[in-house]
């Protein structure tokens, strides 16, 4: 099945000890895949140690490739210590990223730059460094903010669309590639880690159950859109923060909610 994860397969996950990261190792895991490489910046604490210790506990071979994606000479010099037994690369989870949030008109230049690297510089690094490998899948996590816009995070919306635009172009040369511009996750990623909820929760946006995001993930893989949108909707309240200045991504569902007619909780917008 397209996309799916099988057993004589590597993948690569970067952001691979933060909490997405950790969730998305164990998701691989369950779905089958025995040997994972996780990209980090930093060596694992000792609470990540232990979750790495269960992952192999359950037969799953780790490899922690210390090194920086955004970083050419570094993400080639983590990709050479994928351990020699491990089977062909077979995909690519680009979770990585930060946040460093301001008025654009105030941003400096490293700080316009801090959360674009990852996205910017790192997608197009592992897209070079990988282009001739044997890849069944190459995900990009991008955010719904850059197909909403977020206050504050001109830098961060601008990183993930980037992601959106390479996937296009990789599709485009005939390449593997999805973007999924997701909604906020409960528990890890960062609108978790920031104590944002309440914050998105007044714009419209519920916190995305992990393990939901994950079903929907195993799907999208599956079935390789190119990119989509995954987020938890109130549509009610988010048009209302709107306004009359709805766009014409959303015509069709405002025109539904003005109907009355009712909304399934979690949505997919192509």
């Amino acid at each position: 099945e397209g996309g799916a994860v099988r057993q004589d397969a590597t993948y690569l996950i970067t952001g691979g000890l933060g909490a997405l990261g950790l969730q998305l190792a164990d998701w691989l895991s369950a779905q089958g895949a025995t040997h994972l490489a996780l990209l980090a910046r930093r060596p694992p604490s000792p609470a990540v140690a232990a979750r790495l210790d269960e992952l192999r506990a359950r037969g799953t071979a780790v490899a922690v490739l210390r090194g920086d994606a955004a970083d050419r000479a570094s993400l080639d010099g983590a990709l050479g210590r994928i351990p020699p037994d491990f089977p062909p690369l077979r995909g690519v989870i680009h979770a990585a990223g930060v946040l460093d949030d301001g008025v654009l008109f105030d941003m400096s230049l490293e700080q316009l730059e801090r959360p674009m690297a990852p996205k910017v510089q790192g997608a197009w690094n592992l897209h070079a460094a990988t282009r001739d490998a044997p890849l069944d899948f190459f995900v990009l996590f991008s955010s719904v903010a850059s197909v909403l816009g977020s206050p504050g995070q001109a830098n961060y919306a601008a990183g993930n669309a980037f992601l959106d635009a390479l996937a296009a172009w990789r599709r485009s040369q005939g390449l593997p590639a999805l973007s999924v511009n997701w909604g906020p996750w409960a528990e890890s990623g960062m609108a978790a880690e920031a104590g944002r909820a309440e914050q998105l929760q007044s714009r419209g946006m519920d916190l995305l159950p992990p393990p939901r995001a994950l079903e929907l993930l195993g799907t999208l893989l599956r079935n390789a859109p190119g990119n989509v949108t995954v987020m938890d909707a109130q549509w009610s309240a988010m048009l209302r923060r709107m306004g009359g200045r709805v766009p014409p991504l959303f015509s069709e569902i405002a025109s539904q909610e003005s109907d009355g007619e009712p909304k399934p909780a979690a949505d997919a917008v192509d």
